[in-house]
């Protein structure tokens, strides 16, 4: 697998979005951790990873130690801007207990009002 010390620099400024692999200290102990490559950092020539299910909590990386993860959807595009996918978009239908997504036991659990519309984003691994 490439890292991002093995990249040119308009190649690394390609990956920006991109989920990543990232060796957290020492590349040859630890289990890697998934995160997205937030930016690049050319003063200091280290990646910033982000964990979005960390709270969005950021790592400076070091570019040997980040294997961009070509196989996965991007999180965003380079530039910044949203990926381009299909939306999908329900209404809320009135429910005995109200409209839901998720389920009572669920911490995810949010109550929406029937009528409310819904947007989901589509990407190409999902069949739609």
């Amino acid at each position: 697998m490439t890292t991002l010390a093995d990249m040119t620099p308009e190649q690394r400024a390609q990956c920006v979005g991109m989920w990543c692999d990232f060796l957290p200290g020492d590349k040859d102990h630890g289990e890697p951790e998934q995160g997205i490559l937030a930016y690049w950092d050319w003063v200091r020539e280290d990646a910033v990873i982000t964990f979005p299910a960390l709270a969005d909590t950021r790592k400076w990386a070091h570019p040997e130690n980040v294997t961009p993860r070509y196989d996965l959807p991007r999180a965003w595009n380079p530039d910044g801007t949203p990926v381009e996918m299909d939306v999908e978009t329900s209404i809320v239908r009135d429910h005995p207990r109200g409209g839901m997504i998720g389920s009572y036991e669920s911490p995810g659990y949010v109550n929406h009002q029937p009528g409310t519309t819904m947007r989901r984003f589509v990407g190409e691994w999902e069949k739609a």
